[in-house]
């Protein structure tokens, strides 16, 4: 099992998180690309990133960027500038031999609403799903698509499960979208070992307003439950993602995730 940490623009340049991700004994560092990343890294940084990561013997992942980039939409324009931005994203993180590149499917609801828009924003996705993945297959990277709080995975399983694409859990957006231990259950059911990450942290979603990203035991998700069910599903990595930088914290958490790892006996074939 691999341990890391989801990183924002905002935790500082490329190189400084690299080294924050060892200071923290982090077996990889997952760093999202929104913009202006990856379009200001310059070659010597990322061959610097290259060298560090091998002096360091620690890995790096990437989180596809966030805003307003709409795989599932009725404008096949807004697909396309959606996967033109991806396979830039892509592309950049081969550069650097990542573990893998995760990403959300998402929409924007109101366009769902007109009667047909749904079947044409599927079809529109799938076939830029398609574009991602042969991009990624000549790349060799490997493609993690995320559940969002508000949709889930939002394509219908059997469109993805035969697609060379894995799945990453995020737990506390599973409980934020009120799906439940017993839907999670069905879930690890369905994808058998295709999910290859768990995205970790808390979430009080018993009462509203509902808060995600929370640290561990700060929210109501039973996790020796979740744990219990996951065990089922081959998790190979686990990453933890809070909004609190606090190192006290992140040490502490990940010291509760290794001790569910251990618990449950949870780890990748």
């Amino acid at each position: 099992m691999k341990f890391g940490y989801v990183f924002w623009h905002e935790d500082g340049e490329l190189l400084s998180i690299l080294k924050q991700a060892k200071k923290w004994r982090l077996d990889f560092a997952e760093i999202c690309l929104d913009y202006p990343w990856p379009d200001t890294f310059s070659e010597d940084e990322i061959l610097a990133a290259k060298k560090m990561l091998a002096d360091m013997r620690m890995d790096v992942a990437f989180h596809g960027p966030l805003g307003g980039i709409l795989l599932f939409h009725p404008r096949k324009e807004m697909v396309d500038a959606a996967i033109k931005i991806h396979k830039k994203c892509l592309r950049f993180a081969a550069s650097l031999n990542p573990l893998y590149y995760n990403f959300h499917i998402k929409t924007h609801p109101l366009e769902l609403r007109i009667k047909g828009n749904k079947n044409t924003a599927l079809q529109n996705c799938l076939d830029g799903l398609d574009e991602i993945i042969e991009l990624a297959r000549e790349l060799d990277v490997r493609l993690l698509v995320e559940n969002s709080t508000s949709t889930g995975y939002l394509v219908p399983f059997e469109e993805l499960l035969s697609r060379k694409i894995d799945f990453n859990l995020d737990v506390g957006h599973w409980f934020a979208g009120k799906r439940g231990y017993e839907r999670l259950e069905k879930l690890v059911g369905l994808l058998e070992d295709r999910i290859a990450l768990l995205h970790l942290h808390d979430c009080k979603f018993q009462d509203a307003p509902i808060k995600d990203h929370l640290p561990l035991g700060q929210g109501d998700i039973n996790f020796s439950r979740v744990f219990k069910t996951l065990k089922k599903g081959g998790i190979q990595m686990m990453a933890l993602e809070m909004e609190s930088k606090e190192s006290r914290l992140l040490k502490h958490n990940l010291s509760m995730a290794r001790d569910f790892v251990n618990q449950h006996a949870l780890f990748g074939s």
